[in-house]
């Protein structure tokens, strides 16, 4: 499936989560993780952020697999709670028993989301962590970084992941004759389309461009505003 951007319709995101909303959706990719007092790793992961419109919270869950034998190894899930003057909650629960309740800022303009743990629970070791996402190119990144009883603050895991698109639809006729409202079924989709920057800039409706790359091809992402 075609990496891209999936844009929600503003009907189906509740106000305070509309600047965050570009996150909702899946995220697939890999990562790597390291400590000084462990032996480096690599993952494969998927990455959920979801909302129920009529609440001002997304729901956030995470998978992680051995990239080579697709073992499953670590899960978390939780919520994250944005505020109107750019900060936000987090809680979130790891498989391994230990919970983080996290404050921090979002800026959307930038892309980046920064958490700091104000508490992490039933933890007899890890004594601090701090989370940093950021949206650049349709991909996610995030850094984590922990501090223990026996270590500082130091990174221990990256990671870059894809979103997954909700449908990918190759348009092959002449772009200029697509209206708005035959252009409707795209407001929830990913299109790719096999078209110079000038000739989407001729349709018939109002447009937001988004220019991605892959290891073989440069192609636009759109949706309809």
């Amino acid at each position: 499936m075609a990496a891209g951007t999936e844009k929600l319709s503003e009907k189906m995101v509740h106000p305070a989560v509309k600047p965050l909303s570009d996150l909702i959706g899946t995220w697939k990719g890999e990562g790597e993780g390291f400590f000084p007092t462990i032996s480096s790793f690599n993952y494969s992961e998927e990455l959920q952020f979801t909302h129920s419109p009529n609440k001002p919270v997304i729901a956030y869950s995470q998978k992680t697999w051995n990239l080579k034998s697709g073992q499953p190894m670590h899960s978390e899930s939780g919520y994250w709670r944005p505020k109107p003057d750019g900060t936000i909650e987090v809680v979130i629960a790891q498989s391994t028993g230990l919970v983080e309740v996290q404050k921090g800022t979002y800026d959307m303009k930038e892309g980046v989301v920064k958490l700091k743990s104000e508490l992490v629970g039933n933890a007899s070791k890890v004594k601090e962590i701090t989370r940093v996402f950021k949206v650049e190119n349709c991909e996610l990144s995030y850094a984590v970084e922990m501090a223990t009883s026996l270590t500082d603050l130091q990174p221990h895991l990256t990671a870059s992941l894809k979103k997954q698109a909700l449908g990918c639809h190759l348009i092959t006729g002449d772009i200029t004759t697509y209206t708005t409202s035959q252009a409707h079924f795209l407001t929830n989709v990913c299109v790719c389309l096999h078209f110079t920057r000038s000739m989407i800039l001729n349709v018939n409706c109002k447009i937001k461009l988004y220019f991605c790359n892959n290891t073989r091809f440069r192609f636009p992402i759109f949706h309809l505003l």
